[in-house]
């Protein structure tokens, strides 16, 4: 279980992840806004046809399937479970700005493992929301390159749909690396 101590040392970074994702949400719908005001000279008679849209379908998709099979995969019990063994073995060692914070000098041994699962679980997060927005990016290029702002819906829509599927839950995962032995 998560020691009280920790729950209130990491309560700014929790809500630093959760406006991270608020971020990476406005950003992807930004893209079709982006879009929408470039577009709103477009006529119907100003778009372009090109024969390689399909590789812009394809690029999001496989950008789709890498970020929910990276989610996965990090989110494993057993990776998480990993990092915090890897905490163990290094003894804790905190470098950087963490261990200057104020509370850190409050938590235990046991705590401070627990931040070496915390920065596997932040990175985590922002790997897989740097490639669900991206979906939304390659939306944009397509708009842009075909000059048909209807493109950026479908992209867009789908890295909203796959960020907040995503949403930030780093004190259950790190819960979950407490309880496991």
């Amino acid at each position: 279980m998560m020691s009280e101590d920790l729950r209130r040392f990491l309560k700014p970074d929790f809500k630093f992840l959760g406006f991270i994702w608020l971020a990476f949400l406005a950003s992807a719908a930004g893209c079709y806004f982006v879009v929408r005001f470039l577009g709103r000279d477009w006529g119907p008679g100003d778009r372009v046809e090109i024969g390689y849209a399909t590789v812009f379908y394809v690029l999001a998709g496989v950008l789709a399937i890498v970020s929910l099979l990276h989610h996965r995969r990090a989110f494993d019990a057993s990776r998480v479970a990993g990092c915090r063994a890897r905490g163990l073995a290094s003894n804790a060692r905190t470098v950087g700005a963490v261990a200057g914070r104020d509370g850190f000098e409050d938590l235990d041994p046991y705590d401070r493992i627990l931040l070496v699962v915390f920065a596997h679980i932040q990175s985590s997060y922002l790997v897989t929301w740097a490639l669900q927005e991206a979906v939304a990016v390659v939306g944009l290029a397509l708009a842009i390159a075909t000059r048909n702002a209807s493109y950026t819906v479908l992209f867009s829509l789908a890295a909203l749909a796959l960020l907040v599927a995503a949403r930030p839950r780093a004190a259950h995962h790190l819960e979950r690396a407490a309880r496991s032995s």
